[in-house]
């Protein structure tokens, strides 16, 4: 695990750099993401956001057992998934039966009372933050609403300087989801989150995918910024 705490004076606007140069130590460990995010929530009660994934990939994710929610309820202890799509949400309410989901926009003054009612070890934003219009007020308001009821975040984001992606770039090509708003590294996740009025605990660059050629594992190991996907654990 890693963290930027020698860069603070930069992340808290104490100092300003126009070529900060930011230096990542060398990451033995291959780590796959899910796996690192079950050793977190075992055991644990998190509250999943943005459970639903999207409408039209459900029951393919479910199929395919790769839809993540199902994982986290798996893992954890206790849990409740929220999301903002409403047709989603009635359609895993009536598919699965379950009843601990909820459409509801997080940053909403109207606060949601099953999360009110209890303590949570963990809110989890797996693969939302990069869908977000003001990532970090989003981030703010759900400090504001719920900070003394959750002890920390889990963010997963796509990471930009990624194999996935810088293939794409030699090929003059942008591969993105077409709903993403931002591309994130280690150092401006690590803005947005202190600019909402949190702290970075720590995070590593991880693998979402399975099967890295022979090539891929070698330039991971040399360097975990070409890793997919950046996990970060966050304070409230």
């Amino acid at each position: 695990m890693m963290n930027l705490s020698q860069y603070n004076d930069f992340l808290y606007d104490r100092k300003f750099s126009s070529d900060l140069s930011v230096q990542y130590p060398v990451q033995k460990e291959i780590i796959g993401k899910m796996e690192y995010i079950q050793g977190l929530i075992e055991g644990k009660k998190v509250i999943d956001i943005g459970f639903a994934d999207h409408y039209d990939l459900i029951d393919a994710r479910i199929k395919s057992n790769d839809w993540v929610h199902a994982r986290f309820r798996k893992w954890s202890s206790g849990i409740i998934g929220v999301d903002v799509d409403p047709r989603a949400v009635d359609y895993v309410r009536e598919k699965l039966g379950l009843t601990d989901v909820f459409c509801h926009d997080i940053t909403s003054a109207e606060r949601l009372q099953p999360i009110l009612q209890d303590n949570w070890d963990y809110l989890i934003l797996s693969e939302v933050l990069e869908h977000i219009p003001d990532p970090a007020l989003f981030l703010k308001r759900i400090r504001e609403n719920y900070g003394s009821h959750i002890k920390r975040m889990i963010i997963t984001v796509p990471n930009a300087f990624g194999l996935i992606t810088l293939r794409s770039v030699f090929n003059r090509i942008e591969r993105i989801n077409s709903d993403h708003k931002f591309w994130f590294t280690p150092y401006t996740l690590s803005r947005v989150v202190t600019a909402a009025g949190l702290e970075v605990e720590d995070f590593v660059l991880c693998n979402s995918y399975y099967g890295l050629r022979f090539w891929e594992r070698l330039l991971v190991k040399r360097s975990p910024l070409f890793h997919h996907t950046l996990a970060m654990v966050v304070k409230l």
